[in-house]
């Protein structure tokens, strides 16, 4: 994690010269007891001097500052913050929260990181004052504070300084009298408390005239008053009721400014623009001015500054004068202004301020110098917020930060603009583009899944190309989806284990996520399920550590729950596999939706729910994804099976398989099963062959099962099969079946396998293990349903009248039956005989001896 500046973390200094106010000190004193305190109070009301006042009855060591501002209103950089509050207090558990924050912050167990961090306090009185809490709105932040609140111990006391009323829930903190809240009308002075003020500031030079005058028109606003005191010219100040203090600010902003001397205001007006104020950032803006020697003298003015604790040489501006001074920085002439910031962002970053120094090198668009510094920097949850705001038209310069880019508009599921972006990269780098280094990209990140023929990048041409470890990693990354596709699952395995040992070092989480999700599709697709999920265990654990942006961290998740889903499909832990799939059941983002669609649609073919799962697929279809054929062979084999795939589909996709060369496995498979279709044995067989030569020698298990099983359909059509091959066939999936506990390719063939088992009886597993044995029931029980009942008793007096040769009609007559009812029994006949025909189905009944 980023170490924080000082300046967050470093309370305001206690002013020697302060008003004693005790009975409002006594006041938030009591307060402390409490769980939470609120300070409610406009600018300039003095919440930080009573404050600083009441906490010097306690310990110094009992409690902690912390600062907020504008870029804290973000879940992530806030908790960050928090943490580097405390982590005085964590002891020998600081190294583990650390850790565990980078690692475990996830969007919908957000309230986790607080829940734990307050496991780690030591059961000792604490107190954690946060300054300028109005900042913090963000709905999931406020959710996550409120949960941290809800657990709040009685030994964590928060004091929370705001302008406005705090968005977090304390309502239940009020009824169980936990909340001591302390209004703006309790900081307004006295009378009494604003003459010793004024005496304080200003001596005996002012009458008790004007002195009423002013505490009059101050109306107990000790910042108004304190800019009145500021004013040398007294007697001109304007006679009007103001009614806004605005008004008196901005005309008393001008009159201290007029009447200090014109090196002191020059000074105020340039440095009051930075968060803070130290001895080197005065030298390079004021080289000849002696940095004590000013401080000194700002201070003798009772000008509204103040010393950062625990320094005695870098000092904050008051809010109020603060805002004026930048309002007299930004008068200055344009080219002006950006010189001295660029000036003050060298000095910030020189002295180990990062965040402050990118923020100012936003401002005047230093873009080349914030992506040198973003790339040279190992990826967090703070870099990657700064990555986003780089515009495209800047990102597209430096190649390595356009592949930031691409990583987030990945995460956020922006694909117009990913894929401009890619296409720019193409334009932009043509000596890349010649050498293939771009191809493949649309497929990995899916914009274009039709991609398989691209070249890959030889590792050699790959890593001598001019990058950084992080875009070859992605690079490399590219080239393992490109050898997934071409069915070398080992060179994609080898592939993904190369790009994260690149990535090791600048520990980019993309990359990371990426990798790792990747690689648990290459196990699904192996088959080794197990080495899956233990992946993904160990993935989902560092989703928090990508991005603080909650439309990414979101899009992580429903990622990774697709992955898991097809996971838990394979293996038929159907309830699981739905579970995960809820997720993505409302989203609308068309990518999202046509991959929830095929995920849910072969869930329900799973649950053998056949009608509802085509309709799932017609939804997919209306999507702009998964419009080429070739990608919904994995649907197509179950609709096929259910006799919904329609001829001209079936021909469509025989005629876009000729069209390609490069074919997976799964695609191959399907090509066989349509082959089988149009009575083509011998065609399939070679190929299923072939299928099954690849995936025995790169240990495809999940496809071994597959051709095993398709063979297997073959050869029991064949009037001449062979009951050892068929035995081989079924012993070698149940074997592989049992080792993965892949079961989702024997439901998609249940009905041959009852056949089967009908068929050859208790033989099929003569030569079993108890293992397997043990598999090989459960695969009856899975598809137990269709062995009980192959054919009803109407289904087999149908049959029978069909062997004769008899029309619809006769059927209908002989039977005294309905026309329609029996088409229906016919296409059951079929569906549970896996034929497509009456001479099939007749030939398969007999050799079954359901006709004699």
């Amino acid at each position: 994690m980023e170490i924080l500046a000082n300046s967050r973390m470093t309370p305001p200094k206690l002013k020697s010269s302060r008003i004693p106010r005790k009975p409002l000190v006594a006041k938030i004193q009591k307060g402390f007891k409490k769980k939470i305190t609120v300070l409610e109070a406009g600018a300039g009301h003095g919440k930080t001097s009573v404050l600083r006042q009441a906490l010097e009855g306690l310990p110094n060591q009992q409690w902690r500052w912390l600062s907020l501002a504008e870029d804290s209103n973000q879940l992530t950089v806030f908790w960050s913050y928090v943490l580097e509050s405390l982590s005085d207090f964590l002891g020998a558990n600081k190294a583990a929260a650390y850790e565990y924050f980078q690692q475990g912050m996830q969007e919908n167990q957000i309230a986790e990181f607080g829940l734990y961090l307050l496991e780690l306090l030591p059961d000792q009185d604490i107190y954690l004052i946060v300054d300028d809490f109005h900042h913090i709105s963000d709905p999931c932040l406020v959710a996550s504070m409120d949960s941290f609140v809800a657990a709040l111990p009685d030994h964590l006391h928060l004091i929370l300084l705001t302008r406005s009323k705090p968005s977090i829930y304390l309502g239940q903190l009020l009824m169980e009298n936990e909340l001591l809240y302390i209004h703006e009308e309790d900081f307004l002075i006295t009378p009494t408390e604003a003459k010793e003020f004024i005496g304080e500031v200003s001596g005996e030079r002012l009458s008790p005239g004007l002195q009423d005058e002013l505490i009059e028109k101050a109306r107990g606003w000790l910042g108004g008053l304190q800019l009145l005191l500021l004013s040398s010219n007294f007697s001109s100040v304007d006679k009007r009721e103001p009614s806004e203090q605005k008004i008196v600010f901005d005309y008393l902003a001008k009159e201290i400014l007029d009447n200090l001397p014109e090196i002191e205001r020059d000074y105020l007006i340039r440095t009051a623009y930075y968060p803070f104020v130290f001895p080197e950032l005065s030298y390079t803006l004021f080289p000849k001015i002696i940095y004590k020697e000013m401080l000194e003298s700002l201070q003798e003015q009772h000008l509204m500054i103040t010393t950062l604790e625990g320094t005695d040489d870098s000092y904050v501006y008051h809010p109020l004068l603060r805002d004026a001074l930048i309002e007299s920085f930004l008068k200055q002439a344009p080219n002006e202004v950006i010189a001295q910031k660029r000036q003050a962002t060298d000095m910030f970053l020189q002295k180990g301020y990062f965040d402050e120094g990118v923020k100012l090198l936003f401002e005047v668009e230093e873009y080349q110098k914030i992506m040198e510094l973003l790339l040279e920097r190992p990826q967090n949850l703070r870099t990657s917020f700064y990555i986003q705001q780089v515009p495209d038209e800047a990102a597209i310069t430096n190649i390595d930060f356009a592949f930031q880019k691409i990583f987030y508009y990945y995460t956020v599921l922006d694909y117009d603009r990913l894929e401009r972006l890619i296409n720019a990269l193409e334009d932009s780098f043509p000596a890349m583009y010649e050498a293939h280094t771009f191809e493949g990209l649309r497929m990995l990140l899916g914009i274009n899944l039709t991609e398989v023929e691209d070249t890959l990048l030889s590792l050699p041409v790959l890593y001598a190309l001019p990058l950084n470890d992080v875009s070859k990693a992605f690079l490399l990354l590219k080239n393992a989806v490109i050898s997934y596709y071409r069915n070398d699952f080992r060179q994609a395995v080898y592939l993904i284990e190369e790009s994260l040992t690149l990535n090791r070092s600048s520990k980019n989480p993309f990359i990371n996520y990426f990798c790792e999700t990747f690689l648990a599709q290459v196990y699904e697709e192996i088959g080794d399920f197990q080495q899956g999920l233990i992946l993904l265990d160990k993935t989902y654990a560092k989703i928090g550590d990508i991005s603080a942006d909650e439309r990414v961290m979101r899009n992580y998740h429903l990622s990774f729950n697709l992955t898991i889903a097809g996971i838990y499909l394979k293996k038929m832990e159907l309830s699981s596999a739905e579970e995960a799939l809820q997720m993505l059941a409302q989203q609308q983002h068309p990518h999202m939706r046509a991959s929830y669609l095929y995920n849910y649609a072969e869930l329900l073919y799973l649950k053998g729910e056949d009608e509802e799962a085509l309709a799932a697929v017609q939804q997919m279809e209306l999507t702009d994804y998964y419009q080429n054929l070739r990608m919904k062979a994995g649907l197509f084999r179950y609709m096929l099976k259910s006799h919904q795939l329609s001829e001209g589909k079936q021909q469509q996709y025989l005629e876009e398989y000729a069209k390609t060369n490069q074919h997976s496995l799964s695609n191959q498979l399907f090509y066989s099963m349509l082959l089988l279709e149009q009575k083509q044995r011998d065609q399939a067989l070679e190929m299923i062959d072939q299928v099954l030569e690849i995936s025995r020698r790169e240990r495809i298990y999940l496809r071994i099962i597959g051709a095993d099983l398709l063979k297997m359909d073959i050869l029991m059509q064949l009037e001449n099969s062979e009951e050892r091959s068929l035995c081989d066939l079924y012993h070698e999936a149940v074997h592989y079946g049992k080792e993965y506990q892949i079961l989702s390719e024997f439901f998609l063939y249940r009905r041959e396998l009852v056949l089967l088992f009908q068929q050859l009886g208790d033989r099929i597993c003569e030569n079993f293990e108890p293992d397997e044995l043990q598999f090989h029931q459960k695969v009856k029980s899975l598809i137990c349903s269709e062995e009980k009942a192959l054919l009803s008793k109407r289904e087999l007096e149908v049959l029978k009248e069909l062997a004769k040769g008899l029309t619809n009609k006769e059927i209908s007559a002989q039977l005294f039956i309905s026309m329609a009812t029996t088409k229906t029994h016919i296409l059951n006949i079929y569906r549970k005989l896996a034929v497509s025909s009456r001479v099939m189905a007749v030939e398969k009944a007999r050799h079954l001896k359901l006709l004699d």
